[in-house]
């Protein structure tokens, strides 16, 4: 039995090379599977997919899907909203919610088709949601990726263990607020990893091939939010998260983006109500 994705090629935002082209991207066909239901209550994974993929958008009507990475990381998007996925992280979809994937880097993709009914029990799972893994539940999945999907008595008896480690785990956060559109959802992954850059809007809709006013009214529209006050709150968040951890107000205040401490104080005091210094000393 094929197990494999097929694919289509794509034109999708990417790097642009030295002649201002964009690169060609590989979309992949991930609802092209050879059954319309789990003859198993779990069938496994094992692809590789190079950066910059998407997947098609689609649903599965008889399974949920727990999306897991080996190695690299899923950007889920679902209108629901987003939520990224490294490693040590699972995202649970649910039956009939439409979703698509994207890999702003070079993955192996490791995830699980799970018959709904197995965990009917537990109603967080009629729910989408994160999770975070713990490191029994991750080497359980990579080592079932690389097994035949006819069960043996061995995977059946981990499959077991699987399905009464994955209700366990710790629920993570909300889905973060993005932007449907693809140019978009890989530019907010790109801000996110680079939270310092002080890029502005005309460079950034350079590399993405749209023009400033487009990208104003889509990130408005699909957001709610200016991309300003977007940008703004993920450098907050990311600042909050370094302070948290007992890093200097300067260095966290330039490794933000931001020129100068007195303005990254101002808006963060705006933002959480308390200054950065308590943030770093835990009094808030």
């Amino acid at each position: 039995m094929c197990r494999r994705r097929s694919f289509s090629a794509s034109v999708l935002f990417g790097k642009t090379t030295d002649k201002g082209m964009y690169e060609k991207r590989v979309e992949a066909r991930s609802y092209d599977v050879p059954f319309k239901k789990l003859h198993r209550p779990v069938y496994w994974f094992h692809d590789s997919f190079g950066a910059g993929t998407w997947s098609d958008r689609h649903c599965h009507e008889h399974w949920g899907e727990l999306a897991f990475a080996k190695s690299g990381y899923f950007v889920i998007c679902t209108p629901l909203g987003n939520y990224i996925a490294p490693p040590n992280v699972g995202v649970w979809i649910p039956p009939g919610l439409e979703h698509e994937w994207y890999l702003p880097e070079a993955a192996i993709d490791c995830s699980l088709f799970i018959c709904p009914q197995v965990l009917a029990a537990y109603p967080s799972f009629q729910a989408y949601h994160a999770l975070k893994l713990s490191k029994l539940l991750q080497e359980l999945i990579i080592f079932l990726a690389g097994q035949s999907h006819e069960y043996t008595p061995q995977t059946s008896r981990l499959v077991e263990v699987l399905l009464d480690q994955l209700p366990l785990q710790s629920v993570l956060g909300s889905p973060l607020l993005m932007p449907k559109d693809r140019r978009l959802v890989a530019l907010c992954i790109k801000i996110m990893k680079e939270p310092e850059s002080n890029s502005t809007i005309k460079t950034y809709c350079e590399q993405i091939g749209m023009s400033e006013r487009s990208l104003a009214r889509l990130f408005k529209e699909q957001t709610g939010k200016t991309f300003g006050s977007w940008r703004s709150e993920i450098r907050l968040e990311h600042a909050a998260k370094q302070l948290k951890n007992g890093e200097n107000v300067t260095e966290v205040a330039f490794s933000c983006g931001y020129k100068s401490v007195s303005s990254f104080i101002c808006v963060f005091k705006k933002k959480y109500g308390y200054t950065p210094g308590r943030a770093k000393d835990g009094l808030n």
